[in-house]
């Protein structure tokens, strides 16, 4: 099953983050903060002695890799869906107290001394579906990327969540709700999923996330 190799939301699933080789053919690797002013929050830093954190991620943000380029992360904590792009060659050695604000802020997920290189946003009340939108030039070289995220249906029926299936080269975003993921089933409060990934021989999605096991969709 592919769901150990699959990215998950920071801080918890940072060992799955993926180890990067930059355009300039220099690694860098995530670390997990547990002191200082860089607490629960997952830092990237180039693989040599002494090297300071050129970024850092705060809580429910998830990192992936983009070939020949660097990488791009999502999060879903603002009102729309977030995805920004990045070449950690170009990335600055975090400095304090410059950061400091940033660090106090819970609308800024992540920590950076310069704007990201692209961006972009997806809505979450999109309807079931495929939709048309415009990814960045720098994502078109991706296949799928799939993402669990907050979702706002529209109407009333609660559906907390969704998959994002996001597909650069075709620019479009297919949005498949989890409707059977609700407080009927589970107990929101304390199980939420954060993973998901497809199944290489049925196709289908694999989730996993806060105490849950796998569960495959559609069931």
């Amino acid at each position: 099953m592919p769901l150990p190799r699959t990215p998950g939301p920071a801080p918890w699933y940072w060992t799955t983050f993926p180890t990067l080789r930059s355009r300039d053919g220099i690694w860098y690797a995530w670390r997990m903060n547990n002191a200082g002013r860089l607490a629960t929050t997952v830092s990237l830093a180039p693989l040599r002695v002494f090297a300071k954190p050129v970024l850092a991620l705060k809580p429910d943000t998830i990192p992936f890799f983009i070939p020949f380029y660097g990488f791009g992360v999502w999060h879903t904590y603002a009102p729309d869906i977030q995805i920004t792009i990045y070449n950690p060659d170009d990335l600055p050695p975090l400095e304090f107290p410059e950061i400091e604000p940033d660090l106090d802020d819970d609308s800024i997920r992540i920590i950076a001394m310069i704007t990201p290189h692209a961006a972009m946003s997806i809505p979450k009340s999109l309807p079931d579906g495929t939709h048309p939108t415009e990814f960045p030039d720098l994502m078109k070289s991706l296949d799928e990327l799939l993402f669990i995220g907050d979702y706002q249906p529209p109407g009333i029926e609660e559906i907390p969540y969704a998959i994002y299936q996001l597909n650069p080269p075709d620019n479009t975003v297919t949005i498949h709700p989890l409707r059977f993921f609700n407080s009927t089933n589970f107990d929101l409060s304390t199980q939420r999923p954060a993973r998901v990934t497809r199944d290489p021989d049925s196709g289908k999605f694999i989730i996993d996330g806060f105490r849950l096991d796998p569960i495959e969709f559609p069931q």
